[in-house]
């Protein structure tokens, strides 16, 4: 499971609004600033690769530890 760093912009309750990640071959020291609008924000994290696909779903960001956190959700499931 290979770790890649991602951005995940959100909203203030911490529903995942988008998500940007490098994308294999491009220049690793391309660098980016990610801008937000009004009523969000943005985490930079890193997770497995194959989890990126689904986060929205699985996850939210946890906006005062600001981290990912398991959709509450997803863990009665």
């Amino acid at each position: 499971m290979a770790k890649v760093k991602i951005h995940v912009w959100h909203g203030l309750n911490g529903e995942i609004i988008a998500l940007g990640h490098p994308v294999k071959g491009t220049d690793s020291k391309l660098q980016v600033t990610p801008i937000i609008g009004a009523g969000q924000g943005v985490l930079e994290t890193e997770v497995a690769e194959e989890l990126i696909k689904s986060l929205h779903q699985t996850h939210i960001v946890d906006v005062h530890k600001k981290v990912l956190a398991e959709h509450p959700h997803q863990r009665h499931k």
